[in-house]
């Protein structure tokens, strides 16, 4: 019967936890919803028999610690460990003000400023042990008052024991639960359990006080456990495991920014997603692709051929943009490493700029073309193509030709045709020019040579309208 009911509180834990929140004084215990569960080894956190404590007195509330990890008397005098059990305490923080909190900042046990709650209620395995009489159990936040309930039933003489979900107070750490054994002769031990713990945010426990605050790591291995962070996002194995200070990172996927340490900013979906980023590598964004150690500020998207993936990405679609008109745009180009970006003509970037004068000569031995692409990299649509062949191109200009990874040629680089093409034109019509000049010249010389002609024709013709 026991396990039965072990069984069915873990089935119905989350519900349990909200309506454990729900009840008590308005304004101390706040409800969080969508609550994550944390599991632990189990930890005895409370023994009474032998302890400072003493047994449970009859209709007198004992209070207990639950949370934190402080050292000294603070546990092992209710008969827990020194440390805790592993269940993290309020944050640390320095000159920031508390979330999710109704009461003043208070002061963590050992003297630091305290910040905001970090576990919202526990999963512990109260056992009521040789009790003097009859009575019943009731467990709840300090911060609340007593609720009409009961969690443990109990006999004179007979040990019972009752896994519960219990909330804990959420305006300072210290004395988290209220312990009341109701009874005439209710006088008994106490023995309790903690096996997990629920919390809004993933709080990673240590052994010195955690200062991060707003992180969520969901995964084995996700998050680092001595990190001191703020703001960040890992979910799946692995993800964001070696942070130490980063911040404002996102990370999606198994091993997703797994060996970042202080980057900031930085967006990884998928698996292994930025796994290459390191030390303060920061704003960047990768989906599906490893990232580059020392990249800054780079939007990395896909898996290229040749990197270490489960398969490269071969195409890519985006909507949006065919028939999209920018008019006051300018081309966009990719190079072999997949980078985009555009082609800038300010002399401000450029340097050793020379008149292309003859380089362009070789223009005239190129060939145009046209074709079809072959049935396996057309589109369906067969149309007919005008352009050149790149093998023939790179035996006159290299530099006009794209290579693959492979150093095969692979494109045309023809927006320079277009600066070639008007170097040909310039240089054409300077010719044609000076040939303009020539015949204008010789047709001068022509004419001064016809009048010349007829000059002397006139002299040796007899005169006209002498009589005979």
């Amino acid at each position: 019967m026991r396990s039965t009911c072990s069984s069915l509180s873990r089935r119905f834990l989350p519900l349990l936890v909200l309506q454990l929140l729900s009840v008590g004084a308005a304004g101390a215990q706040v409800i969080v919803p969508n609550l994550i569960y944390t599991s632990v080894v189990p930890c005895r956190i409370i023994d009474t028999r032998g302890s400072v404590v003493g047994k449970l007195q009859p209709n007198v509330v004992q209070t207990f610690n639950i949370v934190g990890n402080n050292t000294g008397t603070y546990f092992t005098n209710q008969g827990g460990p020194s440390g805790g059990c592993s269940v993290p305490g309020f944050a640390v923080v320095q000159g920031e003000a508390p979330i999710r909190r109704s009461a003043a900042v208070a002061t963590v046990p050992g003297g630091a400023s305290q910040g905001p709650p970090q576990v919202q209620a526990v999963v512990i395995n109260l056992v009521v042990v040789n009790p003097a009489g009859n009575g019943f159990l009731n467990a709840w936040p300090t911060d609340h008052s007593e609720p009409a309930t009961s969690l443990i039933v109990f006999y004179s003489g007979i040990t019972l024991a009752n896994q519960v979900v219990v909330a804990v107070r959420q305006d300072t750490q210290g004395a988290d639960i209220s312990v009341l054994s109701a009874g005439s002769n209710s006088r008994t031990d106490l023995v309790g359990d903690i096996v997990g713990y629920f919390s809004s945010g993933s709080v990673i426990p240590g052994n010195s006080p955690n200062v991060s605050q707003g992180n969520l790591f969901l995964g084995p291995g996700a998050g680092n456990i001595s990190f001191t962070g703020n703001s960040n996002l890992g979910l799946g194995q692995g993800a964001l495991s070696q942070i130490q200070g980063g911040t404002y990172n996102t990370a999606l996927g198994t091993n997703a920014l797994a060996n970042s340490l202080n980057s900031v900013g930085n967006v990884a979906i998928g698996f292994d997603a930025g796994v290459n980023l390191r030390a303060n590598d920061s704003d960047d964004i990768l989906i599906g692709n490893q990232g580059v150690s020392g990249d800054n500020n780079v939007i990395r998207i896909g898996c290229a051929a040749g990197a270490s993936c489960p398969s490269p990405n071969t195409a890519a679609f985006i909507s949006g943009i065919s028939g999209a008109t920018t008019a006051s745009g300018i081309p966009v180009y990719v190079n072999s490493n997949d980078q985009l970006g555009t082609l800038t003509s300010s002399l401000r970037f450029k340097q050793d700029v020379e008149d292309m004068g003859t380089a362009t000569a070789g223009l005239m031995q190129l060939r145009p073309v046209t074709f079809r692409y072959k049935p396996e990299y057309d589109d369906g649509s067969g149309l007919l193509e005008y352009g050149l062949i790149a093998e023939e191109v790179a035996k006159v200009y290299p530099g006009l030709v794209q290579l693959d990874r492979d150093g095969k040629p692979l494109a045309v680089r023809s927006q320079f045709v277009d600066a070639m093409m008007l170097n040909e034109v310039q240089r054409q019509h300077r010719t044609i020019a000076a040939q303009q000049e020539r015949i204008d010249q010789q047709q001068a010389q022509i004419d001064d040579l016809l009048r010349e002609v007829r000059a002397l024709s006139l002299q040796r013709r007899p005169d006209v309208g002498t009589s005979r």
